[in-house]
């Protein structure tokens, strides 16, 4: 077949290669930007639930639909053109060997001003399906690549995140005592809210136990009671380290195995 029309063929699926790769860039970014999306709406939902009592105490259930309809429908956005890219990418896999071998024919066929015999037309197809079978498989490999650093960097910062937040254990230490505490529930780093323009957006104060100062007795046992949405549970899992302490301390024995830790509170 001669240099020419092979090189004119590979030029073509460079081309052709150039534009995968540049789709796959996007599919790496809309992936990122998916994952952000999707941890909103999911954090947002554990909120809804943990505050459930306070949603329908203050009849603030349509202002909480429409913020998760609107991450909703930004995340499903996003889901779409990434769908729509990695199908890009696929039939451009599929048609690289036809835009391979075409290109190649046609420059053969006008330097050489003859029809194609059967040997050539054979042995070229098996040599071009060869080539463009490897090109093909970058594209594959820059998804998956892209797919696996993303999750990578997720896992990487749900490891580096401290255990518990604002709680100071002591192996010195016999009771849970609390000193001045302000506690809230977590709340989401990045928020979604619904349009300033929407009859639902207000401004939402989280709920709050203000000024808590309290010592269980050491080898005893202690009842915590109160109306439903008092702050009972969220009491309890600032002991364990899950809610947000916004000011004061608190202190809870060690275990004889664990060092004495104290975990700032690094939340907005």
């Amino acid at each position: 077949m001669g240099p020419w029309p092979v090189l004119g063929g590979l030029c073509a699926s460079v081309i052709g290669l150039s534009a995968n790769w540049r789709m796959s860039t996007r599919y790496s970014y809309l992936g990122e930007k998916t994952s952000e999306y999707r941890d909103a709406k999911t954090n947002m939902l554990t909120e809804v639930l943990l505050g459930m009592v306070q949603i329908r105490f203050w009849t603030l259930e349509r202002h909480w639909k429409d913020r998760i309809m609107v991450s909703r429908e930004k995340e499903l956005k996003k889901l779409r053109e990434r769908s729509l890219i990695k199908r890009l990418v696929s039939l451009g896999d599929e048609l690289g060997p036809l835009i391979l071998s075409s290109v190649a024919f046609f420059i053969y066929v006008g330097q050489n001003g003859r029809h194609i015999t059967a040997s050539v037309i054979f042995t070229s197809l098996g040599l071009f399906d060869q080539v463009q079978e490897i090109l093909s498989l970058l594209p594959d490999f820059w998804m998956s690549g892209s797919d696996a650093r993303i999750s990578a960097k997720r896992l990487e910062k749900y490891l580096n995140q401290a255990d518990k937040n604002g709680l100071r254990r002591e192996a010195t230490a016999s009771t849970v005592t609390f000193k001045h505490v302000v506690l809230e529930w977590p709340r989401v780093v990045q928020e979604i809210a619904a349009p300033e323009n929407t009859p639902t957006h207000r401004q939402v104060t989280p709920f709050r136990l203000q000024d808590i100062s309290l010592e269980f007795p050491e080898g005893a046992l202690s009842v915590i009671s109160g109306k439903v949405g008092s702050g009972k549970s969220l009491l309890l899992a600032a002991i364990l380290g899950e809610a947000k302490v916004v000011e004061g301390e608190i202190c809870a024995p060690a275990s004889e195995s664990s060092p004495t830790t104290v975990v700032e509170d690094d939340m907005p």
